[in-house]
This record gives C-alpha cells, sequence and structure tokens, in this order.
C-alpha cells in the first residue's frame, strides 16, 4: 500500500471516531436464571438467658369437701361374707357329757370345716383317754341345738403337712371332714393374689366360742363376736430362725398379730377382713398367769394374740383337697397320729385350746 492510501484509511477512522452518537437507551432485564445450590448452614448461636419469673396468679377458690365415707359396719360385712352361718363349735359327745373343745368354719368347700391342728389332735387324745365312753366328735352350727340340725358328726381330719406337733410355731390349720355337703353359703378365703396386701392397722374381726361360755354354747350354741386392728405381720419363730444369723432372717409373714383376745376356745375361729375374706385362722395369743392367794392362777389378757396366715390354708388346699375327696369316699382316717400336751406354755404363749365340759346329759 503506497503512502497516500495509508493515510486515507487513517484519515477515515479518525474521523468515524470523531462522529460517535451518545449511548442509547438500557434494554429491559432478561429472565433470571435458576437458582443455585442452597449453602451449608452456619452454627446454631447459643441459647438467650431465660427471662424472669411472672408474678405468681391469685389462688383460686377451694372446692367444697367431698362427702364423708360410711363407717365400717361389720354387721353388713358379716352378712355379706356369709361369716356367721359357717362358725361352728368343735366338741366330743359321751354317754354322759358333752365337751367343747374349739372353734371351726366353712370356707372355699361345702364338705369341709377348716380347725386347728391341735384342736383335731385335742379331739383325739380325748378320744383315747374316753374310749370306754364311746366318744363321738361332732360340730354344731351357730344358732342351732346341739344334736339338732345343725349338728354333724366327723370322724376324719387333714392336718397340714409341715404343721409340727412339738414346735410352738408352724402351720397349725386342718380340715374336719364331714359325711355330708353343707347347704349354706360358703364364704372365701382371701385370693391367692392378695395374700401380699394385708396392712398393719387395717381392721380385722373373728367369730368363736370362748371356752368361758362353755354353759351358755350348751344350752344354744351362739358365736362371739370380736374385732381389733392388725398389730404385726410375723415370721415363725422356730428355732431354725432363733439360731440363725440375724443378717439371715426375714419376715416371713406366717402369722397375723392382733389385738383382740381370743381365749381358749376360739381356736380354729375365722379372722376376717373388712371385706369379708378370711386372711387367718386364730390359734394363740399370749396371757400372763398370776398366782393367786389361794393357790389358783389367774390369766390376764396382754392382746397379744395370733393366727395363721391364709397363705397356709392355700397351702393345705394344694397338699391335700385330693386326699380330702378319697376320704369322703370311705377310705379311712387321715390324720397325723401326733401326741402332745393340750395346753402349751412357753414363756407367755398359750395355744388356745380349752377343754370345756359343758354339762351332764
Amino acid at each position: 500500500m503506497n503512502r497516500s492510501l495509508l493515510s486515507i484509511v487513517i484519515s477515515l477512522s479518525l474521523a468515524a471516531a470523531a462522529c460517535e452518537g451518545p449511548a442509547g437507551p438500557t434494554g429491559s432485564t432478561g429472565a433470571a436464571g435458576p437458582q443455585g445450590v442452597q449453602g451449608i448452614a452456619g452454627p446454631v448461636g447459643a441459647d438467650g438467658r431465660e427471662g424472669p419469673s411472672g408474678p405468681r396468679g391469685v389462688q383460686g377458690i377451694q372446692g367444697l369437701p367431698g362427702a364423708d365415707g360410711e363407717p365400717l359396719n361389720w354387721a353388713d360385712v358379716i352378712e355379706d361374707g356369709n361369716l356367721y352361718d359357717a362358725s361352728y363349735v368343735v366338741g366330743v359327745q359321751l354317754d354322759d357329757v358333752l365337751w367343747t373343745i374349739g372353734s371351726a368354719y366353712n370356707a372355699h368347700y361345702s364338705g369341709m370345716l377348716w380347725t386347728n391342728a391341735h384342736v383335731v389332735e385335742a379331739v383325739r387324745e380325748l378320744e383315747a383317754e374316753l374310749s370306754g365312753d364311746n366318744p363321738r366328735p361332732f360340730v354344731v352350727r351357730t344358732g342351732t341345738p346341739i344334736e339338732g340340725s345343725g349338728t354333724y358328726l366327723w370322724t376324719e381330719a387333714i392336718i397340714h403337712g409341715d404343721y409340727d406337733p412339738e414346735g410352738s410355731d408352724s402351720p397349725d390349720v386342718a380340715l374336719i371332714v364331714l359325711e355330708e355337703d353343707l347347704d349354706t353359703e360358703i364364704p372365701s378365703i382371701l385370693p391367692r393374689s392378695f395374700l401380699d396386701d394385708l396392712r398393719i392397722g387395717q381392721p380385722l374381726g373373728t367369730l368363736g366360742f370362748p371356752g368361758s361360755l362353755a354353759q351358755e354354747t350348751f344350752l344354744l350354741p351362739l358365736a362371739t363376736f370380736k374385732d381389733g386392728i392388725l398389730s404385726a405381720l410375723r415370721p415363725f419363730y422356730t428355732e431354725e430362725f432363733i439360731n440363725s444369723d440375724p443378717e439371715d432372717r426375714i419376715n416371713t409373714a406366717d402369722v397375723l398379730h392382733y389385738n383382740f383376745w381370743a381365749e381358749g376356745g376360739t381356736s380354729g375361729s375365722p379372722v376376717f377382713d373388712h371385706n369379708g375374706y378370711v386372711v387367718a385362722t386364730h390359734y394363740a395369743g399370749k396371757v400372763r398367769f398370776i398366782p393367786g392367794g389361794d393357790g389358783a392362777e389367774y390369766v390376764v389378757d396382754l392382746s397379744h394374740d395370733f393366727g395363721i396366715h391364709a397363705r397356709h390354708m392355700w397351702g393345705l388346699i394344694d397338699q391335700g383337697w385330693r386326699r380330702a375327696c378319697r376320704s369322703r369316699g370311705g377310705s379311712g382316717r387321715i390324720i397325723q397320729a401326733v401326741s402332745r400336751q393340750l395346753e402349751r406354755r412357753n414363756g407367755s404363749t398359750v395355744k388356745a385350746c380349752q377343754l370345756s365340759p359343758c354339762t351332764h346329759i
């Protein structure tokens, strides 16, 4: 390219630059692009301080007190639980005299009565000692005369397999096997599921035949009611327990300790709770013997009496109900052949068994 042509091109370029117009208006915004990926969240900040509590509100108006519950009515408990007609006196009839020995009651079975093993033993010993007088063991329902429609003869009994006639503490319970079923309503033993639910201080009642009323019982047997409270639950104070290491002694709650005096003759009585369940069978009490100036001994009640826990009644049921059914079929006597002193004094503890001659007949 020659020099004159180059000069022309340069001149045209400069002229074009010198003649450029003003900028045009801004065009409209384009469509937004897609959102980008969200970034990682930052760390959570520390909690702020708790604000001050607001002022306490005004206490509302106290509601009206509820109605008082009805007081315990033992008459209703006895009636609803069919307990009175289930009470029996235990005795032996000889050719010319009647002896009352203890108490018994109907529960769970229709053809057997609960009593103490030591009551059964007392009957057996009396039978042996007076065999020449034609002894006949009997039971009589409360409110019916002896030898009347509520009198039943018996020859067979079942004693708890763990009963120790030589010891002071063991399952002193037995079943008298009758020769026919009873036609009265049957009370209930405390259910197995409630055996551990007895509480210190709860009310208890009993129905039995005190030996001090033997003459009245002969004229017309009438069960006597007493009530009190459960004072304690105690273990059997066996030789093994007494001689054991103190750390190994456990309260197995085999015995109910209560504060009503169930005197001699009431052995074998039912002890029941406020719901009418039989919770124990009465068997012993603490008394103090005070010598009198006439050489006789006088008994002072200490209001400490004891019953075998219902768990041992269930234990006898588990041990012996099949044997009981067989015995009623006439297979012979089912009874432990044991011998013991009728009244055992160990300190001031006395088995509440009392032989009471009623009257000559």
